[in-house]
């Protein structure tokens, strides 16, 4: 639309607008379009907008006719065709409550360039209005910049009334441009960036703009931004200025542009109008208002109710277009509510900052809005929820005299990842609940958030008829920009539930979307308003609709399991929530004292106590003594969400992971899993049922349950690193190394155990020189590296390299009984036997001071054996490794009675009883986590039999996959 085309619109509608009825403007407006039917059809258009916007009662009439306000009283005197100092008015384009504003051109004719001049108004309050007047004209003398319509010249109308002449803009409001040239994201925030650099100007200038509003910001037809109308500016110098005392009520402000504090009629700063660009950029990015208002005049009350209370939905979530949506979700959705804080100090400081930030998101660099806790810290958390578990799931830390360190201990120092997506089809009911946004411009309330999140999982969960990515996965896409189509491709769903929550006071808003991933279509959205008690409710309203949105079938024991409340005190389960998110900050014991408040608030909190079981039973994983308090606590807390609860699936996990971690009864944790029937968290449950089920010896269960754990939680690093130590342990090495090249280029690179393993599956075929380069490529942390690289340097014979490799060795990690035992070996590989002794020494003194606290460790007894052998201790080291197959047999634990076994076979020979490492070779070569081929080829140890028919035939074996039920 051309720019002629566009005013004499405006000039309809206005005109249109001052009838009373519906119909009344129509048929003047039928009347006025005459037989220009695009031109009708235009008017059209707005007026049913504008009607609708009646009928709301907001303030959206502006957008519909900028001028609409030239129905203010009027002296009724046209001014067309008058000479205005050097100029003759063309006809009228703006009137305002000050002055109206007249296109007009050179009386002279020297000039064809056309000229807007703004005139006073007569008003009743002459002397107001020519102060505000006379101070517009001041501040456009002082502002020169290429987005700011210039003042030309000023003067005195021959009736006296004063007016200026400034630039006339050819343009249409910003949002009107936008609307029909629909231009790309970037461009979008090219034109705000050049509002911001105009608006940058003032500041410097120590003017505030405060009616930084669409239609104070024309285009131009080359597509410039112009910033017009500075009547109400306020200069920041002059504080006393009698203008800007203005009595409660009566502040001049635009609602669509006003900030809080102007509402509020406190002092105004630059940070206002920070504020009114934060709306700005608002309604560039998504073509609505991120507030709404009760009518079109509304009140103070109403202002302050709307400006002052009401918090605007992330930008992403009012947009239709997915595609943009996507494009704005995370870092814009972020700058933009930053700048729409409430209180000016925790917006942005300056406008410069915030168009820094807009370009930090163009240039592809990280913005300084506030951020949510990082996928990596996620990550971190799974590791260390594990580590020890998996450093028995394995085996222990065992240096074999000569190298042979354990490798499952090593490829447990990082986190893993599964398989890249499955060519299998997309299941048609699967979903995955991706993490929520929360903008309320601080951190305190994030815990919530991922609270309802992970709750809506949680209940989707419990409907058997869909599959429900697990946590660990979806959190991996936290403000990622990945559509929903690669989404679904790599966890293998349907359709991605994506949301985002505002929390104020005990009010929450809710806003989600439905969408199919492979039309990248949404096929639901819904906001919803509640009180903060409603929350359960409103939880299993959004996984009832979204289970009936999936066509899942929803069994009524599903239904009432989704529909029951864990607690009826809120306060209570607000404790709950923030003792979710103290654990994932690995802070156990502040997690424990909210647990302790909320069970004390709510004695019948059954899922809070138990997870406080699993609070403290991490206290006693982690403390460096186990402390037996812990333990104490956590079979306390167990037993309590039992009798509570003895039908809730929390209640027997509490109770299993209680025997897995703290009495390692595997048996008694098999019972309590098996009462389970309907997990929450099925990975979870399937995850450690697959541990329970390796330690008892059942492979084939376990790997079963493992690969099932690992479709619902693809992403989950835990689950996948147990199933490739399985792989690993029934010697399916290629699914190992297939599994692993897979992974590793989908994670961040630190600490990532996938190349341990991926060398674990090399060095089981006796392929050694490929397990050592893919070590030595690894981006792993030092001491985890330098101990992979130094077991294969021994394997391979190549002592010097062992050492230079040890000497890169942190100080921290030098003096750990493993590093003091590779040491020894590489001395003694070197031909130092005093160094070695040395070594060996000093592991077995640092050893034995550990086992003073844990007297039944098998890592530290591993360790002790070994130090004994290499010190000539044969008596010694053989009655320590027979004391830990007592204490750590294979039909106990198959997997560190295994490595048990293993370490009984290396004393035996070290302690020159050839046949008695023979045997034990021979009875655990067949089984899983047996020696390995590469293991016994390369191991000097068994260099004396290596001839001996006994040893061949275990060669060959050990080539074969083991036998397993």
């Amino acid at each position: 639309m051309d720019t002629q085309r566009w005013h004499k619109l405006k000039s309809i509608l206005a005109g249109a607008l001052d009838e009373e009825s519906p119909g009344a403007r129509t048929a003047l407006v039928a009347r006025l379009c005459s037989n220009d039917k695009h031109l009708l059809h235009e008017a059209e258009s707005l007026l049913a907008e504008a009607d609708a916007i009646l009928e709301e009662g907001n303030d959206d009439l502006e957008a519909c006719a900028v001028d609409a306000a030239s129905r203010i009283a009027r002296d009724g005197v046209s001014e067309i065709g008058k000479r205005i100092g050097a100029y003759v008015v063309v006809r009228k384009i703006g009137h305002g409550g000050m002055g109206t504003v007249y296109l007009a051109a050179r009386a002279d004719g020297y000039f064809e360039k056309e000229v807007a001049i703004k005139v006073l108004n007569l008003g009743t309050d002459m002397e107001e209005v020519l102060g505000r007047f006379r101070s517009e004209r001041q501040v456009l003398a002082k502002l020169d910049h290429p987005n700011i319509a210039r003042l030309l010249d000023a003067g005195t109308t021959d009736d006296g009334l004063p007016y200026f002449v400034m630039d006339y803009v050819d343009g249409i409001p910003v949002t009107h441009f936008l609307e029909e040239t629909n231009p790309p994201l970037e461009e979008r925030l090219h034109l705000f960036l050049k509002v911001c650099s105009a608006v940058e100007l003032a500041h410097s200038s120590s003017i505030v703009h405060r009616d930084l509003k669409p239609s104070n910001i024309l285009v131009t037809r080359t597509g410039e931004p112009k910033l017009l109308d500075f009547g109400i500016a306020k200069l920041l110098r002059d504080d006393n200025d009698p203008l800007e005392r203005t009595a409660a009520g009566h502040e001049r402000l635009s609602p669509i542009a006003a900030s809080p504090e102007q509402a509020q009629g406190v002092a105004v700063t630059t940070s206002s109008d920070v504020y009114a660009l934060g709306s700005l950029l608002y309604e560039m990015l998504t073509e609505a208002r991120p507030l709404r208002f009760p009518g079109r005049n509304p009140s103070r009350d109403e202002l302050i109710n709307v400006l002052c209370e009401q918090m605007p939905m992330p930008p992403s979530s009012v947009v239709k277009d997915h595609a943009r949506r996507r494009e704005i979700r995370g870092d814009l959705d972020a700058i933009v509510l930053k700048a729409l804080q409430k209180e000016p100090a925790t917006r942005y400081r300056s406008v410069t900052d915030l168009a820094d930030d807009v370009r930090r998101y163009l240039a592809h660099e990280p913005v300084r809005a506030g951020k949510r806790h990082s996928i990596g810290r996620l990550f971190r958390r799974s590791w260390r929820d594990h580590r020890f578990q998996v450093a028995g799931a394995g085996g222990v830390v065992v240096l074999l005299v000569v190298g042979m360190l354990n490798w499952g201990f090593l490829s447990r120092l990082g986190w893993n990842e599964p398989a890249a997506k499955s060519k299998l089809a997309i299941p048609e009911r699967s979903v995955a609940v991706l993490p929520f946004d929360s903008f309320t411009g601080a951190n305190e309330n994030t815990y919530f958030v991922d609270g309802v999140q992970d709750n809506i999982l949680t209940d989707l969960a419990k409907v058997s008829d869909l599959r429900v990515i697990g946590r660990t996965s979806v959190a991996t896409f936290r403000n990622v920009k990945r559509s929903p189509r690669e989404i679904g491709e790599s966890l293998r769903v349907s359709h991605v539930l994506e949301g985002s929550i505002q929390k104020v006071g005990d009010r929450i808003q809710v806003n989600v979307h439905l969408i199919d991933t492979r039309t990248e279509a949404e096929i639901w959205g819904e906001h919803y308003e509640r009180r903060i008690d409603d929350l359960f409710a409103l939880q299993s309203e959004l996984a009832e609709t979204i289970a009936s949105r999936l066509k899942a079938t929803l069994l009524p024991d599903e239904k009432a399991a989704i529909e029951s409340r864990p607690t009826r005190d809120m306060v209570a389960y607000d404790l709950y929530l923030r003792a979710r998110e103290e654990f994932y900050q690995y802070n156990y014991s502040q997690a424990v004292e909210f647990l302790d408040n909320a069970v004390a608030r709510d004695p019948k909190f059954a899922v809070a106590y138990a997870f406080l079981a699993e609070m403290n039973l991490y206290q006693y994983r982690f403390s460096a003594a186990h402390e037996p308090k812990f333990l104490v606590a956590a079979k306390v807390a167990a037993d309590k969400a039992l009798a509570l609860a003895p039908n809730l699936a929390e209640s027997h996990l509490a109770q299993a992971q209680y025997h897995y971690y703290g009495t390692r009864d595997f048996g008694a944790a098999q019972r309590e899993l098996v009462q389970v029937s309907s997990p929450t968290d099925k990975a979870r449950f399937l995850d450690l049922t697959a541990l329970v089920q390796r330690r008892l010896g059942h492979w084939k269960e376990s790997m079963r349950n493992a690969e099932r754990a690992a479709e619902i939680d693809p992403r989950n690093p835990f689950i996948v690193n147990e199933l490739l130590e399985s792989y690993i342990a029934v010697r399916r090495f290629q699914d190992a190394e297939d599994l692993a090249s897979k992974t590793i280029p989908l994670l961040p690179p630190t600490n990532n155990s996938r190349w341990l393993l991926k060398s674990d599956s090399f060095l089981g075929r006796g392929r050694l020189e490929e397990a050592r380069a893919t070590v030595a490529e690894a981006p792993l942390a030092r001491p985890a590296k330098i101990h992979a690289l130094v077991v294969l340097d021994l394997l391979a014979r190549d002592y010097e390299r062992a050492a230079r490799d040890l000497a890169d060795m942190p100080e921290g990690g030098k003096e750990t009984p493993s590093t003091l035992l590779l040491q020894a070996s590489v001395a003694r590989g070197r031909g130092d036997q005093d160094t070695a002794r040395g070594f060996y020494q000093m592991a077995c003194d640092r050893t034995l001071e550990s086992l003073a606290h844990r007297p039944e460790d098998p890592v530290l007894l591993s360790a002790l054996s070994l130090a004994y052998s290499g010190l000539g201790r044969n008596e010694d080291a053989v009655r320590e490794a027979l004391h830990l197959v007592q204490v750590m047999p294979i039909s106990r634990d198959a997997a560190d009675g295994m490595t048990s076994e293993k370490l009984l076979a290396v004393v035996y020979m070290e302690a020159g009883q050839t046949d008695a490492a023979l045997e034990v070779l021979a009875r655990i070569v067949n089984l899983p986590f047996g020696p390995n081929y590469g293991e016994l080829k390369f191991d000097e140890v068994w260099d004396a039999v290596r001839t001996n028919p006994k040893f061949e035939a275990v060669l060959e074996q050990s080539r074969q996959p083991p036998v397993y039920d």
